[in-house]
């Protein structure tokens, strides 16, 4: 959305992120109150992106069972949103800074500016730097940095970024594009004993299947072929993949190993800019815990829903601190 200048003030919100939830479980039936239109409409077009990148053997989630504690999340989001502005703009900000003037200082000295700079566009008084000479070269560079950023509303503080976090996701947005934008292949200049993980990750994309795989399937692949460049011994999880697979990771193999063993294994690597790791917009939603929150009514919904194996079910759980027993 941002990339089309789609953003829209107090977007950001409990209805937004739950508009969201609903596109990806196709309840997206009409504009629900209290989301502009012209916000539901991009995120169509969004969601309409998304389901070309969907695997077509990927069906949708039933989430009817979990509309509560789905609804319960996208309030979580709103706060986590609004607290990962707040935790990581300035930070970002004063990185990209440094990145535009660390050709003309050096390192220490370039983040020492950074900082100024930023607390100058941001409305906050700064002095300058005592331990970096004021010379008018180096006013004239700030002043050149300083006419190419526009951070949004002024003063920012922690307040204003938790409130209107819509008013600073350009600028925000435009950092990551450029981090991104600066990463580079670069070859390693010493030999390599062992493969790089991320090298073989990179690899494995090439792999018919390594959409259709999940996360964990995927961290299997990567050991199992880090494995066989070690081992001659081919891994079983490999044998599993289709025909072309196998011939590619093969040939990937036995070229890595026999490199190690000439002593000229030296992969090419992506590399961030100097002072700038990239990082995500918002904050990440992971599901991958031992518990998650469920209320009342999903909970209900659930044991509704429940199937009976073998003529019979009985579910065990603490429910508001007692034991709730349900028969089959």
């Amino acid at each position: 959305m941002e990339e089309r200048g789609a953003a829209v003030p107090n977007c950001f919100n409990h209805i937004f992120f739950y508009t969201c939830m609903q596109f990806v479980g196709g309840k997206n039936k009409k504009c629900p109150r209290g989301l502009p239109e012209s916000v539901y409409s991009d995120l169509d077009v969004t969601y309409a992106a998304y389901k070309q990148l969907r695997p077509d053997n990927l069906s949708l989630p039933d989430a009817g069972p979990l509309w509560h504690a789905l609804s319960a999340i996208a309030v979580n989001m709103e706060k986590d949103t609004r607290n990962h502005m707040v935790a990581n703009f300035a930070r970002k900000a004063k990185e990209y800074i440094q990145i535009l003037i660390c050709d003309k200082l050096s390192n220490k000295d370039a983040k020492k500016m950074a900082a100024y700079i930023y607390g100058q566009q941001a409305g906050v008084t700064r002095l300058w730097p005592s331990s970096i000479e004021k010379t008018p070269a180096l006013e004239k560079l700030v002043e050149d940095v300083g006419s190419k950023i526009n951070f949004g509303p002024t003063p920012i503080t922690d307040i204003t970024l938790f409130n209107r976090p819509q008013e600073y996701m350009s600028f925000f947005y435009h950092v990551l594009r450029q981090f991104e934008s600066r990463m580079e292949v670069v070859q390693t200049s010493e030999n390599m004993t062992r493969p790089p993980i991320g090298w073989i990750k990179r690899k494995g994309t090439k792999l018919d299947e390594w959409r259709k795989l999940s996360k964990t399937k995927r961290k299997v692949l990567v050991a199992c072929i880090r494995k066989s460049i070690e081992n001659p011994v081919k891994k079983d999880f490999i044998n599993q993949l289709s025909e072309p697979s196998q011939i590619y990771l093969e040939k990937l193999i036995n070229k890595t190993r026999a490199k190690i063993q000439d002593k000229t294994f030296r992969p090419k690597m992506y590399t961030a800019p100097k002072g700038g790791r990239l990082f995500t917009l918002c904050p990440l939603l992971s599901l991958q815990m031992r518990y998650i929150d469920i209320d009342k009514q999903t909970l209900g919904s659930l044991i509704r829903k429940r199937e009976t194996i073998n003529g019979s079910v009985r579910i065990l759980m603490s429910c508001s601190g007692r034991r709730l027993i349900l028969p089959g």
